[in-house]
C-alpha cells in the first residue's frame, strides 16, 4: 500500500477511511510504535454529507469506524465533503514528501499516554484557513479540541496558513517550529500560545 493508493483521485470517503487508511497503517505500525506509546483518537465530520469517521490509533493497531467512538477524540476536524474532494489531490502532494521527513524525528519525538492525558485540559476550536491554493480559492475547516462538538461560547482561534508554507514543511525546507512562527493568528491567541508552549515542552521541539 502506498500513499498514492490511499489518496487515489476520486476515492470515496468510506473506502479511504475504513479500508485504505487502516491498510496503510498496518504497514506502518512499527513506525507508529517508534513515535508513540499512546492511544490517539481522531475524528472527521463532513457536515454537508452527514458523515463522520473516527480513527483510533494505538501501539497494537488502528480501528476505523463510521460513527463516534466511546472515547473522546484528541481532535475532531469538521468541514465539507465538497472541500475534501477538492483538496484530495493536494493532500497527496503534502503526504508523500512529508513521509520522507519522518526518519529525521526518530528518537527525538515520542508521544506518551501521559502527554495525551495532560492535553485533555485544553478545549476550544481552531478555525483554519489555507490560502493561495492551486485553484486560487481558500479552504477552511475547524478543529475541535478533546471532543466531538464544542459549545457556542467555546474559545476560538483563527489560523491562516499559506499553501506554500505547508509545501515547505512537507519537503523539509522549513521545520515545524519555524513554520508555526509564520502562521497568522486571530481570536483567542492566548489559547494558541498555551498549546504551542505545551507541545514544544512535551515533545521536545
Amino acid at each position: 500500500m502506498t500513499w498514492s493508493e490511499v489518496f487515489e483521485p476520486g476515492i470515496d470517503t468510506r473506502t479511504l477511511f475504513l479500508e485504505r487508511l487502516p491498510a496503510m497503517q498496518r504497514t506502518r505500525q512499527e513506525e507508529y510504535r517508534a513515535f508513540s506509546s499512546a492511544t490517539i483518537v481522531l475524528s472527521v465530520l463532513f457536515e454537508d454529507a452527514g458523515e463522520r469517521f473516527t480513527l483510533t490509533f494505538d501501539p497494537e493497531g488502528m480501528e476505523a469506524i463510521d460513527e463516534e467512538a466511546i472515547d473522546f477524540p484528541v481532535a475532531s476536524a469538521r468541514g465539507s465533503l465538497k472541500d475534501w474532494e477538492r483538496a484530495l489531490p493536494w493532500i497527496q502532494e503534502l503526504v508523500v514528501p512529508a513521509d520522507a521527513q519522518v526518519a529525521h524525528y526518530r528518537g527525538k519525538v515520542h508521544l506518551s499516554q501521559a502527554t495525551i492525558e495532560r492535553f485533555e485540559r485544553f478545549d476550544g476550536i481552531f478555525v483554519i484557513e489555507i490560502s493561495d491554493l492551486p485553484d486560487g480559492r481558500p479552504l477552511s475547516f475547524e478543529v475541535v479540541l478533546n471532543d466531538y462538538e464544542a459549545p457556542a461560547d467555546a474559545r476560538r482561534v483563527r489560523v491562516s496558513v499559506a499553501w506554500s508554507l505547508l509545501q515547505d514543511v512537507a519537503h523539509g525546507r522549513v521545520d515545524p517550529v519555524s513554520a508555526a512562527r509564520r502562521l497568522k493568528l486571530g481570536g483567542d491567541i492566548g489559547l494558541a500560545l498555551e498549546i504551542g508552549g505545551f507541545l514544544m515542552s512535551e515533545l521536545g521541539l
